[in-house]
């Protein structure tokens, strides 16, 4: 019987941990998009590239990548245009925001919306592109 109640009071402190944690998660993954975008914005795309994961997939208007290699490249042809976010919302590792798009020389739009959806795992994108984009890769 000790054993049960010690085990039962361990697992109900390892859920309140977990529970603890999820705003930190939560911070941390809008830090790391936040460095990630920010990285974009200033052209240094290896230290963008340190924040994406091998095997992540982003989707866009222009395309779809999948990998590390695909993204790079895709990063590198993108000049000349700023990632604008803000109104981050996370839950764990889920990051959704508010997106602009502008081409930078001009200041023109070229996209927006509200369904910015960045997804980190262990401090590493795994997803980027739009919510609806989410479950079917574009």
């Amino acid at each position: 019987m000790t054993r049960l109640v010690l085990v039962c009071a361990a697992a109900a402190a390892g859920a309140l941990l977990l529970a603890g944690c999820g705003s930190r998660t939560s911070e941390d993954a809008i830090e790391v998009v936040k460095d990630y975008y920010a990285a974009i914005n200033t052209g240094d795309v290896d230290t963008a590239m340190t924040y994406v994961a091998r095997q992540a997939l982003f989707a866009n208007p222009t395309g779809v990548y999948r990998g590390a290699g695909a993204i790079r490249t895709f990063i590198e042809s993108s000049t000349g245009i700023t990632q604008e976010l803000s109104n981050f919302r996370a839950k764990g590792g889920r990051v959704a925001y508010d997106y602009r798009v502008v081409q930078k020389a001009t200041g023109e739009v070229l996209d927006e919306g509200t369904d910015g959806l960045t997804v980190v795992r262990h401090r590493q994108i795994v997803f980027d592109g739009t919510e609806a984009d989410e479950g079917g890769g574009g």
